[in-house]
């Protein structure tokens, strides 16, 4: 999640969300995988840029419930007096949600820099427009999926399949030629699970392969490793590398939308009705920091 990171704060500083004086706040959860991407990865690249953020650390053990609604409390109202005013999430979803509803409760909606760093960009969209539209809606993250696009046959450049989905939903719909029941129609869905299987199975074919007939841990890895430009499911290219254990290499940012009333920035689905909610993209897919 370096990478991800690493593009969060490029772009928040490209947004004006870091920087030119403003307050700038992480929210962090006690768990050691948060506390590691905080401190080795998000707190020396905010460094890099001149930016001391204010830390607050939030409870987050699924047996620590009363704990996290306390802490989520206590961490808003100093972000609060403290004048914050861009903060990053790095809490999964028992805290996300408690942090949020501390925000909606004392009406306080700063910028927040989601990402695909513990999902915070996709759960954002759950949350809107019940219960947390104000603090929701119209706040921007960073992604490298593919969040916003489209099950149909319009092209990629209009938000439709990219190559690696496009293909696989050709080969499912050689099998199944008509909506299975209960559906709309024949599509998958591009950040479903039939995309998702198809392109993990891809790739491990692609790497299997690769390795040879001698297939063991180390020829499979040294495989992967070679493995570049492959047509990617959930993210539109994955590229790996001796070093690089992550497969995608670009990555978009993307806005929550509530669409009610229905406005163009939610595209049409399929049966031309306007969807609720939507992520909108405001910037294409560019290339990821190395990591």
């Amino acid at each position: 999640m370096a990478p991800v990171l690493a593009a969060t704060v490029q772009w928040g500083i490209s947004s004006g969300r870091l920087g030119h004086g403003k307050k700038v706040g992480i929210v962090v959860s006690d768990q050691a995988p948060d506390q590691a991407a905080m401190n080795d990865y998000l707190l020396p690249d905010l460094k890099k840029a001149g930016i001391t953020p204010m830390i607050e650390t939030v409870a987050a053990g699924l047996n620590e419930t009363a704990s996290t609604s306390s802490d989520a409390q206590l961490a808003v109202e100093k972000f609060k007096a403290a004048g914050v005013q861009s903060i990053f999430p790095l809490i999964y979803e028992p805290a996300f949600f408690p942090f949020i509803g501390a925000e909606s409760s004392q009406q306080y909606y700063p910028q927040l820099l989601l990402s695909d760093y513990q999902s915070t960009v996709e759960t954002a969209l759950g949350l809107i427009p019940v219960p947390y539209e104000a603090a929701l809606d119209g706040q921007e993250g960073v992604t490298t999926e593919t969040l916003g696009g489209f099950d149909d046959a319009r092209p990629e450049s209009q938000g439709g399949y990219d190559p690696g989905v496009r293909s696989c939903y050709q080969t499912w719909h050689g099998y199944h030629p008509k909506p299975i029941p209960g559906t709309e129609s024949f599509y998958i869905e591009e950040q479903g699970p039939i995309q998702a299987w198809c392109g993990a199975i891809r790739l491990f074919a692609e790497a299997a392969k690769t390795a040879g007939p001698d297939l063991n841990r180390r020829s499979f890895a040294t495989a992967m490793s070679k493995i570049t430009n492959f047509p990617g499911t959930l993210s539109p290219n994955w590229t790996f590398g001796a070093a690089k254990f992550y497969g995608p290499s670009s990555y978009q940012v993307v806005k929550v939308h509530n669409n009610v009333p229905p406005s163009s920035q939610c595209k049409l689905k399929t049966n031309h009705k306007p969807q609720g909610t939507c992520w909108v993209t405001v910037q294409g897919f560019k290339p990821l920091p190395a990591g």
